[in-house]
């Protein structure tokens, strides 16, 4: 009686570290490392989005027009090499298992929506993370002008989701020094990036965009200006009476002007 849509949604969720936060380590590359390595994304879209998603390593998600697969490739989840590496970067476990360098605990705030899924995420990386010796402590704020308001008095971190058709253009509005602190809540500047986002904008061709896109997305995964997560699914269930819908991953508001509605009789 029903027909549905389960596809990929041009989008990815992300832990924001605020490269600002020195103390913590944000500003060090091998730090956000360590703290990728500790995540489980597949255990994320397992529970989170009852599997209905995909894990990201890099930062553009599977089945967008430039993703490269070989990035996420290269993800991986290694809890045990997690804690050597920060281990090697001098955070050792206290007492109560957090760890502490020079006196600073690697403990901190992170602004979450007040959003099911989005709480079900920061719930399971607070988990992951906690296993390796660092306490995300949630801060859930009300959609969507307080959890701005809150990214932009600069937290430690915040999780969040970019949602747009044109994914590398996100991902200049959420990753170029040129927009930092807003949206840029990182406060990343990674110069091997924004040079690589101006030949995005000055490609004149549909090959020179492919090749700028992946060299995005591998220099991404290499620096981490954010961590990525997950980019869930668009699900959609309609009646079998509706007719002329078509959900698509480049339209993020769904059309209407060719539907139409027929009477029918079920069998029981």
């Amino acid at each position: 009686r029903f027909v549905v849509y389960d596809k990929g949604q041009a989008s990815n969720m992300y832990l924001s570290l605020n490269w600002e936060r020195v103390d913590l380590g944000f500003d060090d590359q091998d730090t956000r490392r360590a703290l990728s390595l500790a995540i489980d994304r597949e255990e994320l879209v397992r529970k989170a989005l009852l599997g209905h998603g995909a894990a990201t390593w890099g930062p553009l998600p599977p089945g967008s027009e430039h993703y490269d697969a070989s990035v996420d490739e290269g993800g991986r989840h290694d809890p045990a090499l997690a804690r050597r590496r920060l281990a090697r970067l001098g955070w050792i476990e206290d007492g109560d298992g957090i760890r502490s360098r020079n006196g600073i605990r690697l403990s901190f705030e992170c602004a979450v929506q007040r959003d099911p899924v989005f709480e079900a995420v920061a719930a399971l990386v607070s988990q992951q993370l906690r296993a390796v010796g660092v306490e995300l402590r949630i801060q859930t704020e009300m959609p969507f002008a307080e959890f701005y308001d809150a990214c932009a008095r600069g937290p430690a971190s915040s999780i969040s989701k970019w949602l747009w058709q044109d994914p590398l253009d996100a991902l200049i509005g959420f990753s170029s020094s040129s927009t930092s602190p807003f949206p840029n809540w990182s406060r990343a500047s990674v110069p091997r990036l924004d040079g690589l986002f101006g030949e995005w904008l000055r490609a004149e061709s549909d090959e020179d965009q492919i090749k700028v896109a992946s060299k995005v997305q591998h220099v991404f995964a290499e620096t981490l200006p954010y961590i990525p997560l997950l980019s869930p699914n668009d699900v959609w269930a309609w009646s079998s009476q509706v007719a002329g819908f078509h959900p698509s991953i480049d339209v993020l508001y769904p059309l209407y002007s060719g539907v139409t509605v027929t009477a029918g009789v079920h069998a029981r």
